[in-house]
Parts: C-alpha cells; sequence; structure tokens
C-alpha cells in the first residue's frame, strides 16, 4: 500500500492488526516510513529508534534501520538532529569498514547517504569530505581510473549534483559533462533527450542554474517533452508527475511567465506535500518584486504569496527551512505595506506591530532547521530587488509619519 502511495489505508490496516503482529519489525518499519511521508515525524521518530536500538545486531537490519533513523532525522533538522544522523551514518559505516573509524566502505547505499548528508549540513569542510566521497565512489566504479566517469548512475547524479550545488563557473560545466554524457548513454546519441527522467530533470534543474536565455529555453525543451511524454504524446496537456510540473512551474518563475505559469493550475491539482504550496507562493513574490510602484494589485499578491507560503508550513509540519523563510519574508514586506492599502483590506497598521518580531523568530527558526543554508550560494538578483522595494516601502513610510 505504502508503495502505491495509499499511505493512510497502510497506516490503518497496521493499526488494525493484532498487538504482537504489529511489534513484527518489518509492519514497525513500514508504519514508520508511512507516518515520515505524512510530516508526521514525532510519531515515526519512536518507532525508528526502537527497531534501531533493539534490531541491529543483524548487519542488514543494522544498516536498514539506522538509515530509516538518519533520514527522518535529517528531514527533521536542526543542528542536534543533523549531529545524531551524522553519528548514526559514521557508526554503521565504521561497522561496514570491519570496525575501523573514519574510514570509506564498501556500501555504497551508506558512502552515498553519508555524502548526501555532509551536503545538507554544509559548510566548506562538510562540501568537501562529502565530494571526497562522491569521487572515490566513483573511481572505484571506475576500475581505480582517477577523474573518470562510471556507468552507476546513482553515483554520476550524486556528484553532478553535488558540483552544482558547490557551485562556480568550473563546477557547473563539469556537472554539465556528467549529465550530458548519461544522457548519451541512455539514449545512445549525442543532443538527444533520453527516456530517464532523472538525467532529463537534472540537466533542466542545471541550465536553470546556469540562467542564460539558450539554457532556460533548453530547459523548456526538456521539461515540456518529458511533460508531453507523460501525457500520451499530447503537447501543452498536464500531467501527474508531481516533479515535472513543479520543475516547469520554477523555470516560469525564472521566466517571469506569469500567464504560462497560471496555465498549470497548480492549486487546481492538489498534488500532495509543501512544495505545490511554496512554488505557488514563491511565483505571487516574484511577481510583485517586479512592481515599480506599489498599488492594491500588489496588495493581492502579497496576500497570496502569504496565504500559500503559510500553507506550506503546515503541510510541511513547520519543519522545511525554505517554507518557514518564505513565509518571513513574505511577513516582513507585510510589515512595511502602505496604511492606506492595509485599511482598503480592512486592516489597521497598528495590528502589524508584531510582524517584526515574528519574522525574525521565523528567519531564526529556519536557520535552526537547516544551519548550513545560510552558507549556500545565493540568487542575489532576487534579493536585491527585494531590499529596493523594502528601502521604497520604507521612504513612503517615512514621508507620511507611519513607521
Amino acid at each position: 500500500m505504502l508503495q502505491l502511495g495509499k499511505i493512510d489505508d497502510c497506516i490503518a490496516f497496521i493499526n488494525s492488526l493484532e498487538t504482537r503482529v504489529r511489534k513484527n519489525k518489518g509492519f514497525l518499519m513500514t508504519k514508520a516510513r508511512a507516518l515520515q511521508a505524512k510530516g508526521r515525524f514525532s510519531e515515526a521518530l519512536p518507532l525508528f529508534q526502537h527497531l534501531y536500538v533493539n534490531h541491529q545486531r543483524a548487519y542488514k537490519d543494522h544498516k536498514a534501520h539506522g538509515l530509516g533513523l538518519g533520514r527522518l532525522l535529517q528531514l527533521m533538522g536542526g543542528a542536534d538532529n543533523l549531529e545524531k544522523a551524522l553519528a548514526i551514518l559514521t557508526q554503521l559505516r565504521a561497522r561496514a569498514a570491519g570496525g575501523r573509524a573514519h574510514s570509506p566502505c564498501d556500501d555504497k547505499d551508506i558512502e552515498l547517504t553519508l555524502g548526501r548528508h555532509l551536503k545538507i549540513m554544509g559548510g566548506a569542510d562538510n562540501l568537501q569530505q562529502a565530494l571526497a566521497i562522491f569521487t572515490r565512489l566513483r573511481t572505484q566504479a571506475a576500475a581505480g581510473s582517477t577523474n573518470t566517469p562510471c556507468n552507476d548512475k546513482d553515483i554520476e547524479l550524486s556528484l553532478g549534483r553535488h558540483l552544482e550545488l558547490m557551485g562556480g563557473a568550473g563546477n557547473l560545466h563539469k556537472a554539465l559533462a556528467i549529465y550530458t554524457r548519461l544522457r548519451i548513454r541512455a539514449s545512445g546519441k549525442v543532443d538527444t533527450p533520453c527516456d530517464d527522467q532523472d538525467i532529463e530533470l537534472s540537466l533542466g534543474r542545471l541550465l536553470e542554474v546556469k540562467g542564460s536565455k539558450p539554457d532556460l529555453k533548453q530547459a523548456l525543451a526538456i521539461y515540456t517533452r518529458l511533460r508531453s511524454r507523460l501525457a500520451g504524446g499530447r503537447k501543452n496537456t498536464p500531467c501527474n508527475n508531481k516533479e515535472i510540473e513543479l520543475a516547469l512551474a520554477s523555470l516560469y518563475i525564472k521566466r517571469k511567465n506569469w500567464p504560462a505559469f497560471d496555465e498549470l493550475r497548480l492549486e487546481a491539482r492538489r498534488f500532495p506535500g509543501f512544495e505545490p504550496h511554496l512554488c505557488l507562493s514563491l511565483r505571487y513574490w516574484h511577481e510583485l518584486l517586479e512592481a515599480g510602484s506599489i498599488s492594491p494589485t500588489h496588495s493581492r499578491l502579497l496576500g497570496k504569496a502569504i496565504r500559500f507560503a503559510a500553507l506550506a508550513v503546515e503541510e510541511s509540519g513547520f519543519t522545511n527551512a525554505s517554507c518557514i523563510s518564505q513565509l518571513a519574508h513574505c511577513l516582513r514586506l507585510l510589515s512595511y505595506w502602505p496604511n492606506v492599502l492595509l485599511q482598503e483590506r480592512g486592516l489597521q497598521k497598528k495590528g502589524m506591530k508584531g510582524l517584526g518580531t515574528a519574522t525574525l523568530f521565523l528567519f531564526d527558526t529556519a536557520n535552526t532547521i537547516a544551519p548550513g543554508r545560510q552558507r549556500l550560494e545565493k540568487d542575489q538578483h532576487w534579493r536585491a530587488r527585494e531590499q529596493e522595494l523594502l528601502a521604497l516601502l520604507s521612504r513612503q513610510q517615512a514621508a507620511q509619519g507611519q513607521h
């Protein structure tokens, strides 16, 4: 049931079993994963902890339960949880390496998971350690040849995505070479799309990061083709794949193509998870940032940005830093909003006084959940535009004696 996406049915079925049967480690693991998928982390945590502590004699169990608990702690975020997850993964690695601490092991799953975890933790040292892990895995899979592509897609994609995250023209060029080679291997031809969604989406997202007009045009072609293929070959037709629809939405935001975004009808599609709500908030937020002056129309945009950001935070169980940060940005802008436009919406300026404190709390919470996010390379264009808009509103308030 869980693999079919019937999460509620899965949980209900396990709960209906006899107590003795429910305590079977297989059912406990399935229920824990189902609760995690629902965002009910506080309920999933004791199940994963029980499995990890009480079922680790066999290496297979120790690995499965350790990776499961580590992943949950990763999702829960926060420095303490990330450190606990790191300790678990380090212990798994040491066991797989014959008891040798801080030594690479030959278990690809553990090595990849550890590398991805270090990437999430962020910071120059962690990112370099992760790069070393992915590079070593690649060399091992390439029969010991250094700086040589291997035929393991998971390793190649992990390395490419890591280089992309590290940023810089050189790393982006290396990531592009990795994705391009994977694509050629999957399609059998140069400059030809393949049918592997992971490869195509990775290539499209990298082109978005590069950001030139030709790059964005190529990314659009990739997403459009993926969408048409899943829609039975019909062009400009929605598909039921959340990743592809959100990839298109993200690209339309980057290109400031609001009509094309709205044609996706994300709100009506009711995809699961917080991502659609976050994407909708970003759409209205970025259109708002393009404003040269503020009017009632922009109040509507800000209202929608706040609404969908709040829904994203709620859907994430208040555990996703990006959702929380987006809501903070929206509320900070609201705290500077012109009094006359607030009054048109039935709001009083005095009711906005607590927004500054709320904004700081939300930013602090986001940074606590994901401590490494502040050290990542940021999109400075929209941040500069946000500061310009805040400065404009601040000047208007000062002239009217509001702030």
